[in-house]
């Protein structure tokens, strides 16, 4: 490999094999040097290096590139072998040195605009944070008496002052700063508070403050801080060191977003997370540059999708040349206030987030400004409604996002330059996961159809995608077969506390004669019965009309009475459903309740019955027959069909399926058809009720089970147990259901758990840790007052295999409740060794076979020629809400977890991935940051970045025929599989596997219409099927997976086939005669063995190509030093590898012609002598070698003390200041020791053994 530096000033490379301790200096110049020193290193495939770089800047220009190259590597920048990005934004209350940036206020009033408040006020820091403790350097423009609800020291000038800091202390008149040290001995959240303050230190008050900071300590605990211009928080900076790049999104999700530049949240705002009454918008463009700077890290932003022409140019200047805080330059500043990215950083560009998830507020603008624009018509308008279709929904909201990256990547080509273009500026447009509302198939259409004219004239220039996109991908979130690590070994013998069965409306403190024991206020309950239990989900499927699913039933020979009608409710169900009771004698309607789907994101493992209450107890007749049937809708939620089994309550009998045509009224049983499916508990939707054999059961205050009918209660300090018999050891978690009564803070009663006297209650459901303060429920979007939720406790290690004891217990004495129900026992080794399955991100649309799905999502972006860009990335084990602590103990404490992000990259980069963004679930703990190398998955990405990534194997292996059959599909029935595109600008696209990077030939056969011909998004061919049929394209392939590509250009299209073969390759030159050193000129000839080849060569260094360098036709003339590179080239073959020769006209000779002979154990030394080459001269064997003991110096002089007698061969060659060389071959004798000096020379081999 040759190594090329460029530098002001001096520059030093080294390079030692990894694990080893011995450096090669490969090159080093100690001064300046802007064209350019060069080294050159034997490196063998596959094996790691170190590279160290040593740079020394004296004044002046500064920079330091380092390129390299080989035979088979164009020279580039030395990248790293894997691409890691981090979600950086999830880890957002830890990325600032400043806290200030991630708190907020608590009060203020009124804040002017850069969210300052404009009277006394209070800061809340360190929210949701328990590693916050130490030393803080503590700042604030202006004057005011600042206390603090937590036990805080002061310290200005050697004075403490404990709480509260007295108004002037600590205050510079000349720059209006108050400056102290806080030391904070609390490490969660406090409020500071500013009284009599004044903004510019005058003796007017309650003006409030400005600028306030809060410099964390450099790791928690520690009394030493960050600087005041400190960016980015030390342990965090340290966390990404595994990482080549950091993503940012809430400028794109924050709400308010803004789409114009004077908006923007500028470098002045109090912070840049969450909005301060409107006056931010989300992160800081220049705070995000720094931290980049500060971590030498790559640049992945995404912009506010509202972003209008202006926004996208300004932020080019801005990461270009930098800003003044309110404006970005134009040009390069000596001293820009803000600075821009670091030239050696990489920019990823993206529009907006997700738009395609409707659940963000991003994506509902986007479909509304999309069919605006389409409405009136206006330039965006009129490009994305270029066919005609102005249709408001996802198609629309695609091609109007595509339309907008086309803006910005045009904008910041506009700043940086053509060469800047994804070498350095890397704009993408991601979808959603497997081409998910056909969101990548919709996006790419425009790029083809519009805007390279695939579909007609639309544009003066027409552009392929990769000339406006770099990458394209979507999320890659993986998980495994069983992700909440249930196994059935190991159960409760009561878990859903049926026994004992107590009577309807009753809520009984310490029943007796059941598996679990109650101790104080604790007991069961029950409101009334469900009519049926699942017992088996049938085939799916959704509603062709408007219709009604349901079951036939009987009561027994008592009457019930109804109080709640539901519906089962699928994991993905979006609607409400009237259920209906009818009299099957007369279809006369006897009750109907609407339940709704839930509008929480509620951690709903498995499907449920949704209930909804009658307006009053509904009886239903004894021996009678009824139907219970759920309104279903065209498209609408799922419901389950044939072979839906489900078990009847003792009170009625299950006899079989009904399907009602509502015959368009639905309201008037009378008129439906009901189709009834005889079966023993056979049940279409499913559908069910609650009843109880008392006509006025009078509801407990607690919330009916989700599963059954019976739960248990807590209040107060009431406990209840039951003995586990746990039938082998492991670590291993309780999950059970809980709710509380909510409308009051936290919303239940404060428990712990124990198994046997071990405290296992959670710090908190996505914390791995142990609270000592009482089990914790809730967390982000989950509610303690929704008995749908499931929830856990701490891991606790099982060592003895036998009976334990596991106990929940109230922690204080009041009248809140919790509530309890389905309890069972969770396995981390179910977990971690269940296999990769579906992903647990809400909203993922993901396959249990994970690498079919990247394959899949990796075709989308290979068709176009663009790099697979995985947005979002990693083990969602516990999905976006509703993770429980044994997932994040499996994902931070289980070693095995590194093995399975290791298995997942992999996957990754077989399918051809190049980026894996991971997160936004996390890696390590954000309260341990500065250990982080100590957690698994950051340990994986440490493998990942240290060894090879895993080659490709994702496409049709070449030599490859590419059929209709074997297209990849867009859509279902998506186009290209019966051989058919229509109309103009469709396309069929194939995933190909090259086996080794060279020429490949391609060779379209089509049958009729016009076709154009892509291979990694560049044109081959074009024209009439006439014209391109059996045509053969070269191109260049590298290695791995690439994309093929069919395009239809006329109405209708037909096609037979693709052939892609590898190309024969064109055997090297060689040269007459051979090269080396004559003393006088002469005449080189140059020939290749393969017949028809032509020769190209060069004598500058450059490796020659079929349009430059010299053809050669015929021999050459040598009469000074020359250096020739050349190469052999032939149509439909590939061209052969350069080769270099140098042939130097000098008379350098060796005069040494023989060398005295030496003797063993005997000092020697004899010198080599040249004569008539430029001095000086550099001596070297190039063949044999010396008798051991022996050395041969760089200036010619063989030295040592020679042992062993004997005879040696060896080549010396010399080489002299031009590069002219010569080599003699020499004979060197080592004769015997001499008789008396045997015995010493035993010595003295003794003592040079010992040492």
């Amino acid at each position: 490999y040759t190594f090329r530096a460029i530098a002001d000033d001096a520059f030093t490379l080294e390079v030692k094999p990894t694990n080893s301790a011995a450096w090669t200096t490969v090159l080093s110049s100690p001064a300046a040097n802007t064209n350019g020193i060069t080294g050159t290193l034997a490196l063998t495939a596959g094996v790691p290096h170190d590279i160290r770089i040593s740079y020394v800047q004296n004044g002046g220009n500064a920079c330091a590139i380092l390129l390299w190259s080989s035979p088979s590597t164009p020279e580039e920048v030395i990248d790293p072998v894997t691409f890691h990005g981090l979600n950086a934004a999830s880890y957002v209350k830890i990325c600032f040195a400043d806290i200030t940036k991630v708190a907020r206020w608590t009060s203020g009033g009124s804040f002017d605009e850069n969210g300052w408040p404009g009277r006394d006020a209070g800061i809340f820091i360190a929210e949701g944070m328990d590693f916050a403790s130490g030393t803080y350097r503590f700042q604030f423009n202006g004057k005011a008496r600042v206390v603090t609800d937590n036990s805080t020291t002061f310290t200005v000038d050697g004075s403490q002052y404990v709480n509260t800091l007295p108004s002037g202390i600590g205050y510079d008149p000349a720059s209006n700063v108050t400056s102290a040290l806080m030391r904070r001995n609390s490490s969660s959240s406090s409020t500071v508070r500013f009284f009599d303050s004044s903004r510019d230190g005058s003796t007017v008050t309650n003006t409030g403050v400005t600028n306030v900071r809060f410099m964390r300590p450099l790791v928690p605990g520690t009394d030493v801080p960050h600087e005041a211009d400190a960016v980015s928080y030390a342990p965090f900076r340290n966390a990404m060191s595994v990482y080549t790049c950091l993503r940012w999104l809430e400028v794109a999700n924050v709400q308010p977003a803004y789409g114009n530049w004077a908006s923007r949240t500028k470098p002045a705002h109090m912070k840049f997370s969450t909005s301060v009454n409107s006056t931010n918008a989300g992160e800081c463009w220049e705070y995000l540059i720094m931290l980049a700077n500060e971590a030498g890290k790559d640049l992945y932003i995404t912009t506010p999708v509202q972003a209008d022409n202006e926004y996208f140019t300004k932020l080019a200047l801005l990461c270009k040349y930098g800003s003044d805080g309110n404006e970005p330059y134009s040009s390069y500043q000596s001293n820009p206030s803000y600075p821009p990215l670091n030239p050696n950083l990489r920019l990823y560009l993206e529009v907006g987030n997700e738009i395609w998830n409707w659940g963000f507020g991003s994506t509902q603008y986007a479909q509304d400004q999309s069919y605006w624009e389409a409405q009136n018509n206006t330039p965006d308008g009129v490009m994305i409604s270029y066919d005609g279709y102005k249709g408001k929904g996802i198609y629309l909201v695609r091609r109007w996002l595509a339309v907008r990256t086309v803006r910005a990547s045009d904008a910041f080509r506009a700043v940086f330059g053509d060469a800047a273009m994804h070498r350095r500026i890397r704009p993408l447009l991601e979808y959603q996961y497997d081409n998910a509302q056909e969101t990548a198939r919709r996006t790419f259409q425009i790029m083809e159809e519009y805007f390279n004219n695939g579909a007609g004239n639309f544009v003066t220039n027409p552009r392929p995608a990769h000339y406006y996109l770099y990458g394209s991908g979507g999320a890659t979130y993986y998980g495994v077969g069983n992700n909440w690590g249930t196994q059935t070994n190991i159960v409760f013998p009561d878990p859903s506390f049926s026994v004992p069965r107590i009577a309807d409306g009753a809520a009984q403190a310490g029943p007796t004669g059941g598996f679990w024991s109650f101790s104080g206020n604790a007991g069961l309950y029950r409101n009334a019965s469900a009519a049926v239990s699942m017992q088996q989900l049938g085939v799916s499927r959704t509603a062709a009309t408007h219709n009604g699913m349901g079951m036939k039933f009987r009561t027994g020979a008592t009457p019930i009475h109804l109080y709640e009608l539901g519906r089962w409710l699928p994991s993905a169900c979006t609607q409400g459903h009237t259920v209906q009771v009818v009299r099957a004698s007369d279809k006369m309607p006897v009750a109907v309740a609407r339940p709704i789907a839930s509008q929480d994101f509620v951690a709903r493992r498995p499907d449920m019955f949704r209930y909804a209450r009658l307006p009053a107890p509904v009886a239903l007749d004894a021996d009678t027959e009824y139907y219970i049937v759920s309104e279903e809708f065209p498209s609408g939620d799922k419901f389950y069909w044939t072979n839906t089994i489900v078990a009847a309550c003792d009170e009625i009998t299950v006899l079989g399926g009904a399907a009602v045509n509502f015959n368009g009224t639905p309201a008037n049983p009378s008129a439906w058809t009901i189709t009834e499916t005889p079966g023993a508990g056979l049940c279409f939707g499913p559908v069910s009720f609650k009843y109880s054999t008392s006509p006025a059961v009078t509801f407990t205050p607690y919330r009916n089970p989700a599963f059954d009918d019976q739960a248990a209660f807590i209040i107060g300090t009431g406990s209840f147990s039951s003995a586990v018999h746990f039938a082998q050891t492991g670590d291993f978690a309780i999950a059970f259901m809980a709710a509380g009564a909510g409308g009051y803070w936290p919303g239940y009663a404060a428990f712990d758990i124990y198994v046997d006297s071990m405290l296992v209650s959670p710090y908190g459901q996505a914390d791995m840790r142990v609270g000592s303060g009482g089990s914790s429920l809730g967390g982000w979007n989950r509610r303690t007052d929704n008995f749908e939720e499931f929830w856990g406790s701490a891991v606790f290690r099982i060592t003895n295999a036998g009976q334990h004891t596991v106990r929940f217990a109230g922690r204080t004495a009041s009248t809140n409740y919790t509530i309890f129900d389905t309890f069972s026992i969770s396995s981390v080794d179910a977990i971690m060794e269940s296999g990769f399955g579906a992903g647990s991100a809400y909203g993922q649309v993901a396959q249990a076979n994970y690498a079919n799905q990247l394959n899949n999502q990796a075709r989308y972006a290979k068709a176009f020629g663009l790099e697979v860009i995985a947005y979002e990335a990693g083990w969602s084990l516990g999905g976006d809400f509703w993770a429980q602590p044994i997932q994040t103990y499996a994902k931070f404490a289980d070693r095995r977890a590194r093995s399975i992000n290791n298995q997942a990259m992999d996957i990754f980069t077989e399918s051809g991935g190049h980026l894996n963004v991971w997160g936004v679930y996390s890696y390590f703990p954000e309260y341990d940051a500065a250990h982080s190398m100590e957690y698994p998955l950051e340990q994986s990405l440490m493998d990942l970045s240290g060894r090879l990534r895993a080659e490709d194997t994702n496409g049709i292996p070449v030599p490859a025929t590419l059929l209709p059959s074997g297209v990849v599909r867009w859509a279902w029935n998506g186009p290209g599989l019966d051989g058919l595109l229509t109309p103009a600008g469709i396309w069929a696209s194939w995933t190909i596997l090259c086996p080794a990077s060279g020429s490949y030939a391609v060779e379209p056969h089509v049958r009729s219409g016009a076709f154009a011909l892509d291979v990694d998004g560049v044109r081959l061919a074009s024209g009439d099927a006439s014209a391109v049929s059996g045509s053969v394209h070269r191109i260049m392939l590298t290695k791995g997976v690439h994309g093929v590509r069919l395009v239809g250009a006329s109405v209708t299209n037909r096609f037979a086939k693709v052939l892609v073969y590898r190309l024969e390759s064109v055997e090297s030159p060689t040269f007459a005669p051979a090269p080396g050193t004559y003393p006088s000129a002469l005449v080189v000839t140059m020939s290749t063995a393969t017949a028809g080849a032509a020769i190209r060569y060069t004598t500058d260094g450059t490796t020659p190509t079929t349009n430059t360098g010299s053809a050669y036709q015929g021999p050459v003339d040598v009469a000074a030093n020359t250096m020739f590179t050349a190469r052999a080239f032939r149509e439909a073959m590939e061209d052969s590898p350069a080769v270099t020769a140098r042939f130097f006209i000098s008379s350098l000779a060796i005069s040494t012609v023989t060398l005295p002979p030496a003797t063993a154990g005997v000092a020697y030394a004899a010198a080599l002598a040249a004569g008539g080459g430029a001095e000086p001269y550099a001596w070297d064997i190039a063949d044999g070698a010396l008798p051991p003991g022996l050395d041969l110096a760089e200036d010619g002089m063989i030295a040592g003390t020679p042992f062993g007698e004997g005879t040696n061969n060896f080549t010396a060659c010399v080489t002299d200041a031009l590069g002219a060389s010569v080599s003699r071959q020499f004979l060197l004798a080592v004769l015997p020791e001499p008789a008396a000096a045997l015995c010493a020379c035993a010595l003295i081999l003794a003592r040079r053994f010992t040492m």
